[in-house]
């Protein structure tokens, strides 16, 4: 991969041109959660692309769905957790925000792990390592913790920034400590 750490981030960016042509608006009309005429979504849909603030941002509730019903790959869901964080406008109290963001924070205590055979990332989730077993995983490996963290709940607290901000360093461990040092050009991730 000749792509800089974190450059896989930049293909989920939302092209204004894009939606601003869609005459479905299916990211909204189809939406379980958010019930709106076709005349309140255009009006909506359109303040979001111009970077207003819309009902949509509080609306939201960030189950990632508007991201399968766009006809057009266009990362709808990416625009307003952006334009969330943007505007101030976060699903989830700052508190538990900010006490997450610390909690799960790198904490640059990782060191080369030997590995072998099929290996896993198992991003935070120790606590779940025992439910990697029978005969498919056999002589599994695996890693785990805040440094190799995916950072990925942070869409669901409307905070893309910290995502940007650490995914690069994410990426880089996972290969500096894990991936080269044991010569693996494959691994599993046990959840995107």
């Amino acid at each position: 991969n000749n792509h800089s750490p974190g450059a896989c981030m930049y293909n989920l960016k939302f092209d204004p041109s894009i939606c601003g042509k869609c005459k479905t608006l299916d990211c909204i009309m189809k939406c379980q959660y958010i019930d709106m005429t076709a005349e309140e979504a255009k009006k909506e849909h359109n303040r979001l692309i111009a970077g207003e603030k819309s009902s949509l941002l509080t609306d939201c509730v960030t189950c990632y769905a508007c991201e399968e019903y766009c006809p057009y790959n266009n990362h709808p869901f990416y625009l307003i957790v952006e334009q969330q964080e943007k505007h101030g406008i976060y699903p989830v109290p700052k508190t538990i925000t900010e006490s997450q963001i610390k909690a799960l924070s790198p904490k640059s205590k990782i060191k080369e792990t030997p590995l072998k055979g099929t290996v896993i990332d198992m991003c935070t989730f120790p606590m779940l390592a025992g439910s990697i077993r029978g005969k498919l995983f056999k002589d599994v490996s695996l890693f785990m913790g805040t440094d190799v963290f995916c950072n990925l709940m942070y869409l669901h607290f409307g905070n893309v920034s910290v995502i940007k901000e650490r995914v690069p360093l994410s990426i880089d461990n996972i290969m500096k400590y894990y991936l080269k040092p044991n010569k693996i050009d494959e691994f599993i991730c046990f959840h995107d």
